[in-house]
C-alpha cells in the first residue's frame, strides 16, 4: 500500500499510462477497439511479491482495463504473452 501511494510509483505509473496512449493494451491490440472513459490500471506483469525489484521497470508494465486487469491476475494471459505486448515495435529501415 505505502508503495502504490509513493511518489515514485505515481510518476511510473503515469510514464507507462502515456507509453500506452492512455489505452488497455489488450482491448487495442488483441480486440481491436478503444474504449472512452474506461478505468484503466498498470499491472505488474511479474507481480511486486515475486519481482521487487522491477517495480517500476517499464517493461514489466503494461496498461490494462479493469476486466484485463483481472484476467491477468487470475493467470489467463502468460507473463510472455503480456510482454510481447508492450516489446517496442520494430524500427522500420529507410531505404
Amino acid at each position: 500500500r505505502k508503495f502504490r501511494s509513493s511518489s515514485k510509483w505515481q510518476q511510473c505509473r503515469k510514464e507507462v499510462l502515456a507509453r500506452d496512449k492512455h489505452l488497455c493494451v489488450i482491448c487495442y491490440k488483441e480486440e481491436g477497439f478503444v474504449s472512452v472513459h474506461e478505468k484503466l490500471d498498470v499491472h505488474h506483469i511479474e507481480s511486486l511479491h515475486k519481482a521487487w525489484k522491477k517495480r517500476c521497470v517499464e517493461d514489466n508494465l503494461i496498461t490494462l482495463c479493469k476486466r484485463h486487469h483481472k484476467l491477468a491476475d487470475n493467470g489467463e494471459y502468460t507473463e510472455e504473452y503480456l510482454r510481447k505486448l508492450v516489446s517496442p515495435l520494430p524500427k522500420k529501415n529507410k531505404i
